[in-house]
C-alpha cells in the first residue's frame, strides 16, 4: 500500500509541475504582452505630442498669414489713394 501511495504522490507532484511550468509560461506571455502594449501606449502618447505641436505651428503660422494679409489690404489701400491722387 506505501507503495502505491507514493506513486500517487509522485504522480499529483508531476502534475503540480506541470501546471506550474503552464502557469508559468503564462506568465511570462501576459508579461510580454504588457510590455509591448505599454510601449504602443507610449508611441501613441509620443505621436500625440506631436500632432499637438504641428496643430500650434499651423496655429501660429496661420496668424502671422492673417496679420500679413491685414498688412497687405492697408498697403494695397495706400496705394490705390497714391495712384488716385497722382491721376487727378
Amino acid at each position: 500500500k506505501g507503495v502505491i501511495l507514493a506513486k500517487e504522490t509522485s504522480a499529483s507532484i508531476e502534475t503540480i509541475v506541470v501546471a506550474s511550468t503552464s502557469a508559468m509560461d503564462m506568465v511570462r506571455q501576459i508579461a510580454a504582452a504588457t510590455e509591448q502594449q505599454s510601449s504602443a501606449a507610449e508611441q501613441v502618447t509620443r505621436n500625440m505630442e506631436n500632432v499637438a505641436a504641428i496643430v500650434r505651428q499651423t496655429s501660429t503660422s496661420s496668424e502671422e498669414i492673417k496679420t500679413s494679409s491685414a498688412e497687405l489690404s492697408q498697403l494695397a489701400s495706400g496705394l490705390t489713394e497714391t495712384a488716385a491722387w497722382f491721376k487727378q
